[in-house]
């Protein structure tokens, strides 16, 4: 298995499961053994925002210019910049949305699993709080939830339980039999030494691809990964008014281990835009390595979706995550 196999593997474990931060005294354990941690400090920002040329030209196909000319504010916006004195708020999804969530999960070797995620939004973060004509009050706001025992706990602000609930308790053992299986091949692969290393680009040209995927290296080195989505997939990602048939492209770095851009297409509109950045920050770092290198994970990503609203004007969804930590530690 190629080292770009193991990556993707690896990374689509942490992304089934929860994001979590090492908090310390989060919670206490059980006095189980430990067999993996999942760790996550992560501040969210979504908003709506009129496309414009200077953030979203990527966007502005001549068919979604079509359509933003037929609305007044979406054509003030179109061409306005950053510097522009246009302040003027529409509605309230243009309003930022803020989240800041701390979560941790433990899975022990029985395959029992806690897990624990706190919201620790300053008050003041959110404008919308203070428009409100009746906000929750703390004790009524949903600050913290914990899943163990078979049970779902929500706690307010001031600690008081909201709700408490059963709910089927998964049992993880499958998870950490085939997570065990990708850290023991990782090793393998850290072991071998070789004069001539393949890169990761030779190796993934040489087998054999599926129908639909295309894969090639740009000049500055960093590989794009390009897929036909079929009709059993695209369901929920399609634009309203845009005909086509849908496509992703993945640009890599070219050791193939980072994810720098994501991009999804309908036809010719682009309709998604991810991108991520990393710092080489030690809590975005796994504990798992490979060719002595640690799987480090993006601190920052900034998702952008196109839509089209109930006046039939295209807006973009914008979110963007910045993470202080997210992490895997595994104790085997």
């Amino acid at each position: 298995m190629t080292k770009k196999i193991f990556l993707f593997a690896f990374s689509a474990i942490l992304l089934a499961s929860c994001n979590n931060e090492n908090t310390g005294s989060l919670f206490q354990t059980a006095d189980e053994e430990v067999a993996v941690e999942l760790f996550s400090h992560v501040k969210r920002v979504e908003s709506v925002e009129f496309l414009n040329s200077s953030d979203y030209e990527e966007f502005l196909t001549p068919e979604m210019r079509s359509q933003i000319s037929k609305d007044k504010q979406a054509m003030m916006r179109v061409s306005a910049t950053k510097n522009d004195d246009i302040d003027t708020i529409y509605s309230l999804s243009e309003i930022p949305v803020v989240k800041e969530i701390v979560s941790k999960n433990i899975i022990y070797v029985s395959g029992k699993m806690i897990t624990v995620t706190q919201d620790i939004t300053p008050e003041e973060e959110n404008i919308l709080n203070t428009m409100t004509a009746t906000p929750l009050l703390p004790e009524q706001t949903i600050k913290k939830t914990e899943s163990k025992d078979g049970m779902l706990i929500s706690y307010g602000a001031d600690g008081n339980i909201l709700s408490s609930e059963p709910y089927d308790e998964p049992n993880m053992k499958p998870f950490l039999d085939s997570l065990k299986y990708y850290v023991d091949l990782a090793e393998i692969e850290s072991s071998k030494q070789s004069v001539k290393a393949q890169s990761p680009f030779s190796k993934i040209k040489s087998s054999a691809m599926p129908e639909g995927m295309n894969v090639w290296q740009m000049d500055n080195g960093n590989v794009v990964i390009e897929e036909i989505i079929n009709s059993q997939s695209e369901n929920g990602m399609r634009v309203k008014g845009v005909a086509g048939q849908m496509r992703s492209r993945t640009i890599t770095n070219p050791e193939m281990d980072k994810t720098l851009r994501f991009e999804l297409y309908q036809g010719n509109q682009m309709v998604t835009r991810r991108t991520y950045q990393y710092n080489g920050n030690e809590k975005l770092k796994n504990s798992v390595k490979i060719k002595g290198g640690a799987i480090e994970n993006p601190s920052g990503i900034i998702s952008e979706v196109l839509f089209v609203n109930e006046r039939g004007i295209p807006k973009i969804k914008k979110t963007q995550e910045e993470y202080k930590q997210n992490q895997i530690i595994v104790h085997f």
